[in-house]
């Protein structure tokens, strides 16, 4: 398990990065929902949770590059 802590003003974002889940704890965090589920529709499902984290953590960074980029652009034009 690795962690991570991005560096940006005004940013307290603490992210934990694991190697995916095996199939067996996803089926236990299903519990009874993945009783007719099979292995590649658990996997499926984990895959796809895994995009929407990956896609939720690309648009924070790239809002919080944006808004440093905005406060450096404010220092350079109010001559500070």
């Amino acid at each position: 398990m690795f962690y991570l802590q991005a560096d940006c003003q005004n940013c307290d974002v603490n992210i934990f990065y694991t190697t995916m889940l095996p199939i067996e704890r996803c089926k236990e965090i299903l519990g009874e929902r993945a009783a007719h589920l099979s292995d590649a529709q658990v996997v499926s499902i984990r895959d796809s949770l895994y995009s929407i984290v990956n896609l939720i953590f690309d648009n924070l960074q790239k809002k919080e590059i944006k808004k440093d980029e905005k406060n450096e652009y404010a220092i350079t034009q109010n001559g500070i």
